[in-house]
């Protein structure tokens, strides 16, 4: 390996340790700017130009954002928590979980992350449910949730994209896999609700205001996804609807809908995918297709393992990126399997999956802090949904 590989290689490393950790000893790691960090080094030892950076993925994220910031403050879910409040622990976490896969499969699970993990855990440490285990399956629904549609996550975009894949066929093939998974989810609601913390004091609730203009804009999107997503790009059609939406609350919330518009605009999140692109685009220097043919994983056993390894070292929107620049051809003819296994595999651990970075950070601003460790054993209810479904997607 050349020097400058050797040192793109370290900085690649380094990064995902951090991601890993992200905290060092008192002083926590925001891992949007240690990410953006790696990147922009790499891209300076490397020589990588802002072309690598896929901006319909951006904006797509930075729409559906604002979108699900906006839903907050126009009461979206405002009868939600009223009703939460009133069930089980055990099945107030479960609908929890529920509205996540839901909300992930029509707003991105990153955007979905962002707004509900600080919407639903006031609510749940209300009820006496635990926080950890609940961020973890809350992460997991997000992930599964994102299997129905092809802006369900960033790696289904890409991988829609690259292999031409419909919103259609993202339904016929993940369906049956998702509605499995929240069954299986139930269990586990049950497991974490036979041991619960004392209760805290019930959250506000927010009245709502605003929301059919709100849901005639995200239906909008939605149909700009399924109908014509080629006319203004999942990205474009996210950042019109968004800017719809916010002009239409902003004559009723006023100031609050510029403030919510702007926390559901994470920067960190973004900050974060935009270093995982300049990261990734560094692997083809220490990774040529010529050492990793990827025609040697032309049988579901090594290919499912290949990419949850992949998946699980790197993160899952990573892995799909490497592949894609490894061998596009292969990428493209396995399309589906991999949206299953890059999703569900990146599950099982903290740095697999951005959204489950995401929902450790919303949880650490609420004093709830994840580990790798615990974050992986509450994860594990992924693993047979993941070979289940690659199974039935090879």
């Amino acid at each position: 390996m050349e020097p400058r590989a050797a040192a793109a290689a370290a900085v690649f490393l380094w990064t995902f340790l951090m991601l890993a950790l992200g905290r060092l000893g008192p002083w926590p790691i925001p891992r949007g700017a240690a990410s953006l960090a790696g990147g922009l080094v790499t891209a300076l030892v490397l020589g990588i130009g802002a072309g690598v950076i896929d901006l319909q993925v951006i904006a797509l994220l930075a729409g559906l954002m604002v979108l699900a910031g906006l839903a907050e403050a126009a009461g979206l879910f405002a009868g939600l928590r009223r009703r939460l409040l009133r069930l089980p622990p055990w099945l107030a976490l479960w609908a929890s979980l529920v509205l996540m896969a839901a909300t992930s499969a029509l707003l991105l699970n990153d955007a979905a992350v962002v707004v509900l993990v600080p919407f639903l855990l006031p609510a749940l440490r209300a009820l006496g449910v635990r926080l950890v285990p609940a961020v973890a399956l809350l992460a997991v629904a997000a992930n599964l949730g994102s299997l129905l549609t092809p802006f369900g996550n960033p790696q289904n975009a890409v991988l829609a994209a690259h292999a031409g894949l419909t919103s259609l066929d993202f339904l016929r093939a993940q369906g049956l896999l998702v509605a499995a998974g929240l069954a299986l989810l139930g269990l586990a609601c049950r497991v974490v609700g036979r041991r619960l913390e004392p209760p805290a004091p019930p959250p506000p609730v927010a009245e709502p205001r605003g929301r059919p203009w709100l849901v005639a804009c995200i239906l909008g999107f939605l149909a700009l996804a399924l109908i014509a997503p080629g006319l203004l790009g999942l990205g474009g059609a996210a950042l019109l609807c968004a800017s719809v939406a916010w002009m239409g609350l902003r004559l009723r919330l006023r100031q609050a809908a510029d403030d919510a518009a702007w926390r559901g605009l994470d920067g960190n999140v973004l900050a974060l995918f935009v270093g995982l692109y300049l990261l990734t685009a560094g692997l083809g220097a220490w990774f040529p297709s010529t050492r990793l043919p990827l025609s040697a994983l032309d049988t579901p056993g090594p290919a499912l393992l290949a990419t949850v390894t992949l998946a699980n070292v790197v993160g899952n929107v990573p892995a799909i990126l490497t592949f894609v620049r490894l061998d596009g051809a292969w990428t493209a003819a396995h399309g589906m399997f991999l949206v299953t296994a890059s999703t569900l595999g990146g599950t099982l651990f903290l740095t697999g999956s951005a959204a489950s970075l995401i929902a450790a950070d919303q949880a650490r601003k609420l004093g709830v802090e994840v580990r790798f460790g615990t974050f992986l054993q509450h994860a594990l209810w992924a693993l047979p949904l993941l070979v289940a479904g690659a199974w039935l997607t090879w």
